[in-house]
């Protein structure tokens, strides 16, 4: 009998959604972690268009790219109709991003990415202190309005290095339910690879493991392999 998640949402990928027991959970922190060029913001809009068109409401917070280069990517996957509420602000901060997803009613918010955030007051203290307490505060958020957030992180990785849990820092990785990596090996060493690998590297309600996958370069979304 198939099982039925009522505190999750899907991220309209089968396998990956098998291993998170069903999706993303509802009050939950998940990070989405990789080195440059995996196309981390690629994945991410990928799974806010699929939470989009299944009637949820989504907030995607750019903090790199303005709006118009978000549509543009959207169009690419096909996706240019979809009503994903997108906020392009800079320098955001914890106390912002609440107040938008309030006011928005949103049921999934996602973040690209936690090293552009910043704190609610500055202080002298260490970035490593501020995106603690940044992370905590997401954490806190998402209890709070019963969503799922989702962030991207970046990981300084050479040499095609797949990565692992102890290549996110602690701060980061103490905090979240959930952490998906991407790896493509070749395309980090000179190769355009599509084949790539998603990777939960931690998962407090489901398990752990790999997804094969493939990236269309042309359509630019992120596909299982059959298996």
């Amino acid at each position: 009998m198939k099982k039925i998640y009522n505190d999750v949402i899907s991220t309209g990928m089968t396998g990956l959604d098998a291993l998170l027991e069903g999706g993303f959970r509802k009050g939950n922190l998940n990070v989405i972690a990789a080195g440059p060029g995996m196309g981390k913001t690629t994945f991410a809009m990928q799974f806010a268009a699929y939470i989009a068109k299944s009637g949820k409401r989504v907030c995607f917070f750019s903090l790199e790219m303005p709006n118009y280069q978000v549509k543009e990517r959207l169009a690419k996957q096909g996706n240019a109709d979809v009503p994903i509420i997108v906020d392009d602000a800079s320098a955001i901060t914890p106390k912002y991003i609440r107040k938008k997803l309030v006011t928005e009613e949103a049921d999934v918010a996602i973040i690209d990415y936690i090293g552009l955030i910043s704190p609610n007051k500055k202080r002298k203290i260490s970035r490593i202190k501020e995106v603690s307490e940044i992370v905590f505060e997401l954490k806190e958020i998402a209890k709070e309005l019963d969503i799922p957030i989702i962030f991207l992180a970046f990981l300084s990785l050479n040499n095609g290095k797949k990565p692992r849990l102890n290549d996110l820092p602690l701060e980061i990785e103490k905090d979240a339910s959930v952490v998906l990596f991407l790896h493509r090996g070749a395309h980090c060493c000179g190769v355009n690879s599509s084949d790539t690998e998603i990777i939960i590297g931690k998962n407090q309600y489901g398990y752990s493991g790999t997804i094969e996958a493939t990236f269309d370069l042309e359509r630019q979304v992120f596909l299982e392999k059959e298996l």
